[in-house]
């Protein structure tokens, strides 16, 4: 057996190439550590999105949720035939081919059975040979081919063998023109249905009249039986060819209508260990994913650039060797590892995270990011427990400036806001100073009286170019080109007492006015009258905010309040209509501290920092994708107040480690939905897909209507979203028309349950959002009617008439 895997391993690894330019990022490879230590020879996805997996220890499948093993019965003949599975593929018709040993197996999805076939009468190699069958291909009319090998490297004929829609027994393939294939090691089916052959023997095409061709093979300098060899059509036609003998490597592209061929030549690495191909996988843009023994890779066609997946701080992901690849509907690239089982590689836009470090004299100054503010030339500037750090958003650089540094010898700081265009306010044990962000110089200036010994909390301009300062004792406002301070004590209004004077900040709306948010209350200032209005507080006006303590405020552009609180979650708040609904944990918020929240208009939405990670509330869904430390936030905890968007379109939230910085267009924008699939229907606890019946058919067909009796009414119905960015964070949402009023917003829940329900025709509908928000509107359906008892039948009223007649004659 250890041969056997020996021969496996080398038909995959069968190219190498030298690195350069960019590197793709470790960040973006997920490891499944349910799948370590096991060896996977092959991996496929279905036209559902789930995932089949050929491992050493039989056949898997994986959705996203869970794992499935199918084990081997040999007194069940509807089970999987064989325990070692080396290749997959699914037909047209989508039933599964597994490729075995000695045998091939069938797995119908519509019955959940296997049939399985035996392939030694098919092939002529020695007897005692053990079979392998490492390639499976279909042409255009469905038929199926499949090729073999010899686990030893002994040489067979008839090593091509194929299955017709309408035979029911694998066929011996007998080409008329006599020529013969000989132990088939690599095949690709191209555009127009030609089958293309490696085998020991030479070169081969199949073509859609089922005739053998013997082609001369086009890299005369790199021979088949001198160079393990790989080969891939793509979908304009061509054929990718990669060969290496370890000493040389080459990667071509060989157009069969021309003949034309390009190469790209790649110098060996002088390394004890040679870097090789494993496989190779082609997207929609014509770029290329390589399996090597050092990772993955992936070369730009037009670029004529490879990359390699650097080293990982994970040693579990640092240069895994891959024997297999697999590129999805998603854009995920599969990976299947001699020992470290599945790997999954995503392009994907992360949530980027600059957090202070020790070791890097450019990182963020140390402690919570407290406020932040963008200058004219698009840096932004921001604070911390121990200093200043500028962001640079166009090549994502830092600089810090800490207090200790620019202010030597004072016992304490705070930044208070932006003084002027150039200058930022700074409080301290010694007074009040003035940092210029130009000349990176301080000086000391003097505030107006009645802001002495008082803790400023914030300084905030609004578009009339008035200074606000929110403080320990309310509001003091400085019109422009006046001297004095108005003074807005909160305290004294009805229902008010000294909280309400810790005025945190304020929020400026264009239809309403200036908002302070503060400790006790929200309030509004009028600049005609002068005067202040508490809002979401009096009863008799309309709805209460859940809690009085605000620390974020946005208002949208049909004027209703988004009201972040303190312990009191996220608050809608129309205040034409004083009604307000209210957004908690058990809607699926994270946390019900609220501390920043950023509008993204373009897609509708809301983003929120909280005491307990990142959120994005769908305004359009009603519904919640929460962000946590896996997802490249910078910490659990975000601080009040610390939130900005930059004028190009960039969101910024600051916390307990740093900042985490993002465009809300990247975290959707590419970001397929989930793919929808009611997977089970069941009658009390019996599940109707098991048994074969009518309503089994039914439940298969969708587009039939499943009739039910009436004492058939207690129902259950699974459903699956298919996504794999992070399948824990997928949120599903369903509706039985004909009786639920709304959706059900359901969250991570994957089972609806109807009790009994009245005789009636149903639709069931379900649909489903990935982690980043984005919903598969169209989502699964399926159809079913509950008759209704024979003594409600139109029959039986026509009974009732009738003998109410004949009692009243009698």
């Amino acid at each position: 057996m250890k041969k056997l895997i020996l021969v496996i391993v080398l038909l995959s690894f069968q190219a190498f190439f030298t690195p350069v330019l960019a590197q793709l990022t470790p960040n973006n490879l997920s490891f499944y550590n349910e799948s370590e230590g096991v060896l996977i020879y092959d991996i496929i996805t279905d036209r559902q999105g789930v995932v089949w997996i050929a491992t050493y220890n039989g056949l898997v499948r994986y959705d996203g949720y869970e794992y499935k093993h199918y084990d081997v019965d040999l007194k069940d003949p509807k089970t999987m035939g064989s325990i070692l599975p080396y290749k997959l593929y699914e037909a047209q018709n989508g039933h599964i081919w597994v490729g075995c040993t000695d045998m091939v197996s069938e797995y119908n999805p519509d019955t959940k059975t296997f049939k399985n076939y035996s392939i030694a009468k098919l092939t002529d190699f020695p007897l005692g040979s053990t079979i392998i069958v490492l390639t499976i291909n279909e042409d255009l009319n469905g038929r199926i081919y499949f090729g073999a090998l010899n686990s030893t490297g002994l040489t067979g004929n008839h090593s091509i063998f194929y299955k017709d829609t309408n035979k029911e027994q694998l066929q011996r393939y007998n080409a008329q023109n006599k020529v013969e294939i000989q132990s088939v090691y690599n095949a690709s089916t191209d555009k127009l249905g030609n089958l293309w052959i490696l085998a020991v023997n030479g070169f081969f095409r199949i073509d859609k009249n089922k005739n053998i061709h013997k082609e001369e093979w086009p890299l005369v300098e790199f021979m088949i039986d001198k160079y393990n060899t790989l080969i891939k059509s793509d979908a304009k036609g061509n054929i990718w060819v990669t060969s290496s003998n370890g000493a040389h490597t080459i990667l071509s592209v060989w157009n069969p209508s021309t003949g034309k061929i390009k190469s790209y030549p790649f110098r060996q690495v002088k390394e004890k260990e040679p870097l090789y191909f494993g496989e190779i996988e082609i997207n929609k843009n014509g770029n290329i994913w390589i399996g090597t023994n050092k990772g993955l890779g992936y070369f730009d066609i037009n670029k004529e650039q490879f990359q390699l997946l650097k080293e990982s701080k994970d040693p579990k992901m640092a240069k895994a060797e891959i024997v297999c690849l697999h590129l999805d509907s998603f854009d995920n690239v599969w990976m299947g590892t001699p020992s470290m089982g599945l790997l999954r590689y995503t392009k994907k836009a992360e949530l980027k995270s600059f957090v202070y470090k020790k070791e890097d004299k450019n990182s963020i100054t140390t402690g919570w990011i407290n406020k932040m503010f963008e200058k004219k030339d698009g840096k932004v500037w921001m604070s911390s427990d121990k200093g200043l750090t500028v962001f640079d958003s166009k090549n994502n650089s830092l600089t810090p400036y800490p207090y200790a540094f620019i202010m030597p010898g004072f016992e304490w700081y705070t930044t208070i806001g932006a003084f002027s265009t150039d200058e930022i306010l700074i409080q301290t044990n010694k007074g009040y100073f003035l940092f210029n962000i130009n000349t990176k110089t301080i000086k000391k200036t003097i505030l107006d009286p009645k802001l002495d010994k008082l803790h400023i909390f914030n300084l905030k301009k609004d578009s009339w170019d008035n200074q606000w300062y929110c403080t320990v004792n309310g509001a003091f406002l400085k019109l422009k080109n006046k001297k004095t301070l108005q003074h807005i004590d909160l305290s004294k209004l009805t229902g008010s007492n000294i909280t309400s004077n810790l005025v945190n900040t304020i929020y400026e709306s264009s239809k309403y006015g200036i908002w302070l948010l503060t400790d006790n209350g929200l309030f509004l200032y009028n600049y005609a009258t002068a005067k202040v209005e508490r809002y979401g507080f009096d009863q008799k006006k309309g709805d209460v905010l859940k809690s009085q303590d605000i620390n974020s405020l946005y208002i949208d552009k049909e004027g209703i309040l988004w009201v972040g609180t303190w312990n009191g979650g996220l608050n809608k708040y129309n205040i034409k209509t004083g009604k307000i609904k209210y957004y908690t944990i058990k809607d699926g918020l994270p946390s019900m501290g609220i501390q920043g929240i950023l509008p993204d208009e373009k897609n509708k939405a809301l983003w929120l920092s909280t005491f307990e990670g990142m959120s994005r509330f769908s305004i359009t869904e009603d519904q919640f994708n929460n962000f946590s430390m896996e997802d490249g936030i910078q910490g659990r905890l975000f601080a009040d107040g610390s939130y900005l968007k930059t004028l190009n379109g960039l969101m910024i939230f600051g916390g307990q480690n740093g900042i985490t910085v993002f465009n809300p267009n990247d975290i959707t924008k590419n970001s397929a939905p989930p793919k929808v699939f009611i997977t089970d229907f069941k009658i009390g606890e019996v599940s109707i897909l098991s048994i074969n019946d009518s309503l089994a058919k039914n439940v298969r067909d969708k587009s039939k209507n499943i009739m039910l009796n009436f004492n058939q009414n207690n129902l259950s119905i699974n459903y699956i979203g298919i996504h794999y960015a992070n399948p824990a964070n997928n949120k599903f949402s369903y509706k039985l028309e004909n009786y639920d009023d709304n959706w059900r917003e359901v969250g991570t829940v994957r089972t609806a349950y109807y009790y009994n329900l009245p005789p009636g025709g149903y639709t069931f509908r379900v649909k489903a959002a990935n982690s980043n928000g984005v919903w598969n509107e169209t989502g699964a359906t399926i159809a079913f009617s509950i008759a209704p008892p024979w003594w409600r039948t139109w029959w039986a009223y026509v009974i009732y008439g009738i003998l109410f007649i004949v009692l009243l004659f009698c």
